[in-house]
């Protein structure tokens, strides 16, 4: 059988990208193989012997901006939007370790008065708009920040905004991979907060869906609806050894010819596969994590949860409120915390034990939360060069690449950026090229 698109990956990527090409042309002889024994890539769940869920990677979909509009799409297709929950309004406070205490961010406009970092904060955005405007040129996360708004809170805040999203160090990011909207607007308006400002009353199309959401299922829930509604074949453990000459793949199942490839895996199996794409390769980083579950209701501060700037600690990045996040997912713990250690201010951390991974994970809890009560259900996870780190002067981002035949194209969080709303918007990017030109 001739196989038009063979997509190699079956992360959310991969199976977007499948899915939405088989909405635009159902005609088309599509196949994916993912070399890993299950579908979803990071999007993974596990309960626990009390029956509670727990989400193992990305728990949360960020709506916002035009890449949102690809991830509403795939929603209302799937036929998802009554299974959206948004994110409590009790996770909207957001906690920051500042000279070893958890202090609460500034919520809204009023709180920029009612405390000493709330109205440092109104200070620094206040001058923000009078700074001179900066050069084109790529710079580090920690270089934009300390010029737009110069000041040590700041520098701790970029830091743990940084350790929050990638589990990096804000000198060694790139502004145009990180934030780019932030240095779109300092670059054409001389300002973020008026760029940041004009942004939200622009009449550009914005998402229905919007802010941070989940399904009622978890996550995991959008990678089952995609499998569900793909009638394509899908083979898991199945090892690529090379691509061969005319787009023949030599796999485990045998030679497979393709018309056309689309590589949605990991930068360094990219790299191994389709060196074409490989000009430069980022680092990326592991994180160690330790879920824990509680049957009582122990968190007396409400929120989103808290991070820890490097020069607060070390060894562990924060911890996620997640019972607070999405109550509807507490079906037999009350509270659900992760603790994020490692990343990189401390890459060996995926390789020590569960029992020191617990105990620091233990000691946290109990310095920032006042939990004292050991946890009725707890897992140690690992995921080893789970997040890239796009570095200074690294080439711009793009939603995919292509080969010059125009019979190859990557799309991965190294090249399009490591959200799941990112993942999402680059696989139906490449779709509206793949369904045009495949006849």
């Amino acid at each position: 059988m001739k196989i038009d698109i063979t997509i190699l990956g079956g992360g959310i990527s991969g199976l977007s990208c499948a899915y939405f090409l088989q909405q635009r042309n159902p005609k088309l002889n599509l196949l994916l193989l993912e070399p890993r024994s299950s579908l979803g890539g990071w999007i993974q769940s596990i309960t626990l012997p009390s029956g509670q869920n727990y989400e193992t990677g990305p728990r949360t979909l960020r709506l916002r901006g035009e890449s949102a509009l690809s991830t509403n799409k795939l929603i209302t297709s799937l036929g998802l939007e009554n299974e959206v929950i948004k994110a409590a309004k009790t996770s909207h406070s957001r906690y920051v370790i500042l000279d070893g205490i958890p202090t609460p961010l500034p919520e809204g406009f009023s709180d920029l008065f009612c405390t000493k970092t709330g109205r440092e904060l109104a200070r620094l955005s206040f001058l923000e708009p009078f700074r001179k405007k900066g050069s084109p040129e790529d710079e580090s996360v920690a270089s934009f920040f300390s010029r737009r708004a110069p000041s040590p809170l700041v520098a701790k805040l970029a830091d743990a905004l940084v350790t929050g999203i990638w589990a990096a160090r804000a000198d060694d990011l790139s502004i145009y991979h990180t934030f780019p909207e932030m240095k779109e607007w300092e670059l054409s308006f001389g300002s973020t907060l008026i760029g940041g400002i004009r942004a939200a009353f622009s009449k550009k199309e914005k998402p229905k869906i919007r802010g941070i959401c989940s399904f009622k299922k978890g996550l995991s829930q959008l990678v089952d609806a995609l499998q569900e509604k793909l009638s394509i074949p899908m083979h898991i453990n199945t090892i690529i050894d090379k691509i061969g000459p005319n787009n023949t793949l030599h796999t485990s199942l045998g030679p497979i010819k393709s018309e056309k490839i689309v590589f949605a895996l990991p930068e360094k199996d990219l790299n191994k596969l389709a060196p074409q794409f490989s000009k430069e390769s980022f680092p990326h980083t592991s994180i160690a994590s330790v879920t824990m579950g509680w049957e009582e209701d122990l968190l007396s501060q409400k929120g989103f949860g808290t991070l820890a700037p490097e020069i607060e600690d070390a060894s562990v990045l924060g911890i996620i409120y997640d019972s607070c996040l999405f109550p509807e997912h507490n079906t037999y713990m009350k509270t659900r915390l992760t603790v994020l250690i490692g990343g990189a201010r401390w890459p060996e951390a995926v390789d020590e034990s569960d029992e020191t991974l617990f105990d620091l994970a233990l000691s946290r809890i109990l310095k920032w939360t006042g939990i004292t009560k050991a946890p009725t259900e707890y897992k140690v996870l690992r995921a080893k060069n789970c997040i890239p780190h796009p570095p200074v002067g690294a080439s711009r981002p793009t939603p995919f690449l292509q080969s010059p035949c125009a019979t190859q194209f990557a799309i991965n969080p190294a090249i399009g950026g490591v959200s799941v709303n990112n993942c999402i918007h680059s696989a139906h990017m490449l779709t509206t090229v793949l369904a045009t030109d495949t006849n």
